[in-house]
């Protein structure tokens, strides 16, 4: 399902946020006051140093239609993404570093 699609209907099933973290595949939903961790499938990712330019290239196919999502998963693990977080009142996606000191944020386009 595209981006858009899964994001709203997570938006409107009341989820608040939810994350990857691709080197242990959990993802983590929070729902007001509940969690829920799930195990993504394994796959290894080949994860390259932190870069904006390529983050936001990665992005901008991707929203075209032009990769899968597990394409992009690759891509922005070779971007330097460790971890992608999705907060749903501020409609933004911020994408992290493997210490979490590196971030680029991204506005979700209208849904």
């Amino acid at each position: 399902f595209p981006f858009p699609w899964i994001y709203k209907s997570f938006k409107n099933l009341g989820i608040v946020s939810y994350s990857l973290d691709l080197e242990s595949r959990k993802m983590v939903f929070i729902h007001h006051d509940e969690k829920l961790e799930e195990q993504a499938p394994e796959k290894n990712f080949v994860f390259g140093s932190f870069n904006i330019e390529q983050i936001v290239a990665a992005l901008q196919k991707h929203q075209k239609g032009k990769t899968s999502y597990d394409e992009w998963l690759d891509e922005i693990a070779q971007a330097g993404v460790h971890r992608y977080i999705v907060t749903m009142p501020h409609d933004i996606v911020i994408y992290l570093d493997q210490h979490n000191t590196q971030a680029h944020v991204e506005s979700i386009p209208s849904v």
